[in-house]
């Protein structure tokens, strides 16, 4: 049973594996969807469960940075979906901030599509706040 409610999203990630000790593989991919626990995201590479990965999104300053460990990885396609999970409060707060980003980032998108308005994304959050903020999952 999921302990945590999904987002959906389809923000660039910047990850980087450490196979040996002196070996890091840098890799940028999508994130596909994050919860207050973890987060998900494509890679053209498989990474076994139990590898830690340090993950860095690139949102407002300053950029979203931790280090996580995998704990699934299931094939997709030509690649697979990661799924990583956090341990720390400081982490979970900030992966928190970037729910409400994706959001925000998928309300645009629903602006542009049924409207034909085109938002920024700092009027995109004036909206959704006034719109949907105060229904946020705590």
């Amino acid at each position: 049973m999921r302990q945590y409610i999904r987002h959906p999203s389809s923000m660039p990630i910047e990850f980087d594996v450490s196979n040996s000790e002196r070996h890091i593989e840098h890799h940028r991919e999508t994130l596909t969807d994050v919860s207050n626990g973890g987060l998900s995201f494509y890679s053209s590479d498989k990474i076994d469960p139990g590898k830690m990965v340090h993950v860095r999104i690139d949102v407002k300053p300053p950029p979203f940075d931790a280090n996580g460990i995998v704990i699934w990885c299931h094939k997709s396609g030509d690649g697979y979906r990661i799924g990583l999970r956090f341990n720390d409060d400081e982490v979970a707060y900030s992966l928190r901030m970037i729910e409400q980003i994706c959001h925000i980032e998928h309300y645009r998108g629903e602006v542009l599509r049924n409207e034909d308005r085109t938002l920024t994304s700092e009027e995109a959050a004036v909206e959704w706040i006034d719109k949907f903020a105060a229904s946020f999952p705590h």
